[in-house]
């Protein structure tokens, strides 16, 4: 097993065993402290995701935007044609469950965006090394992403702190992120 699919493994066994009540508190933790970011507040159009599988609730993060007047996008991801867009999000309960199970826009509802108009991302992951890289599900969705949108936009990772390792195994098409929302605080890169 190459070293990826071996971390992967690794990280999300642990992210697994929090118990319902650390999942939450943690969640809540760093929702806080990524809400009282200024480069949060101070933009309007936010892409965020729906949280799966014990990954970091987003789901105060998104009400949050929505109620603060800010333009909500949330990803589709197309695994036949290898795609990731986004699409603006008015209500939360208009979303559909995804053939894996993932909340996601409904392309009869909700409307298409280019990337190129938001101004932050709020992004998954499954690790994150010291330098700002995050080791993602596999399908190299949001490092395609970030390669076409411009350096100054900020990308923020959501992760607890378990998902923080010492080293990821990196390739070239790696793409950074500008900030890391832990329930420890917020890491710059």
């Amino acid at each position: 097993m190459d070293l990826k699919k071996t971390l992967r493994k690794e990280v999300l066994a642990k992210r697994t065993h929090l118990s319902e009540s650390e999942w939450k508190s943690k969640s809540e933790s760093i929702a806080t402290e990524l809400l009282k970011l200024d480069i949060v507040n101070q933009v309007k159009n936010i892409a965020s995701f729906v949280d799966f599988r014990n990954e970091v609730s987003t789901d105060a993060i998104n009400r949050w935007i929505l109620s603060s007047g800010k333009s909500l996008y949330l990803p589709l991801i197309d695994m036949k044609s290898r795609t990731m867009t986004f699409y603006g999000i008015k209500d939360l309960n208009e979303l559909v469950r995804s053939s894996y199970g993932i909340m996601e826009p409904n392309p009869s509802v909700h409307e298409m965006v280019d990337p190129q108009r938001i101004e932050l991302f709020i992004t998954p992951g499954i690790a994150f090394d010291p330098n700002g890289y995050r080791l993602g599900y596999g399908g190299g969705f949001y490092d395609h992403l970030f390669a076409g949108v411009g350096n100054e936009i900020p990308k923020i990772g959501l992760a607890f702190d378990l998902q923080c390792v010492s080293e990821l195994p990196l390739e070239p098409f790696d793409m950074r992120i500008t900030h890391l929302v832990t329930e420890s605080g917020v890491k710059k890169f």
